[in-house]
């Protein structure tokens, strides 16, 4: 698939970021959203190794206005 085919799965990634703080949550969620939208699981490894570094940069950034 191209570069914008996962616009809609990477805003929901997203969102989920921004509500869960659990690895293991999310690496379950994210596992769910490209089963859904593509009837192929992604190996639940992959979706951990993406969940931890998703939210080890939500942890660390910091908005300064």
């Amino acid at each position: 698939m191209g570069a914008d085919d996962y616009d809609t799965e990477a805003c929901d990634v997203v969102q989920l970021v921004h509500q869960l703080d659990d690895t293991e949550q999310l690496t379950r969620e994210i596992q769910e959203i490209y089963q859904f939208s593509y009837e192929e699981t992604i190996p639940t490894s992959k979706c951990r190794e993406i969940a931890s570094a998703l939210l080890v940069l939500k942890n660390n950034s910091s908005c300064e206005l």
